[in-house]
């Protein structure tokens, strides 16, 4: 399994930041983005990229965004992705637009803590 993450440069430009994302979405190895907003609650804001062609490149390469559940972290959060789970239909719809994303999403906690 291969999951790829931003841990460096993280405060490139919109344009630059959505492109490497896409980079990575794009490798034929990826298969998890890992917390894709790389926010810290109240120590880092989340990452600026256009996260509707990131998550349509997603859907697109079967690569899954995880919504990370550590505390510090809460990734992909309705405030961050205004994103819901259409009830039995296996895809989400983008609240604001009314766009419908098949995006896989992967859940868990942060697995490289000390």
């Amino acid at each position: 399994m291969v999951v790829a993450s931003v841990h460096s440069h993280m405060s490139l430009e919109r344009t630059e930041m959505t492109e490497r994302l896409l980079a990575a979405i794009e490798n034929p190895y990826t298969q998890i983005i890992a917390h894709p907003t790389g926010r810290l609650i109240l120590q880092r804001d989340p990452f600026d990229y256009d996260m509707e062609r990131v998550f349509n490149a997603a859907a697109k390469y079967g690569v899954a965004m995880e919504c990370n559940a550590y505390p510090d972290r809460l990734d992909l959060s309705d405030v961050h992705l205004p994103l819901r789970r259409i009830e039995n239909t296996g895809t989400t719809q983008n609240a604001r637009q009314g766009q419908r994303v098949q995006c896989v999403m992967e859940y868990n906690g942060e697995w490289h803590i000390p």
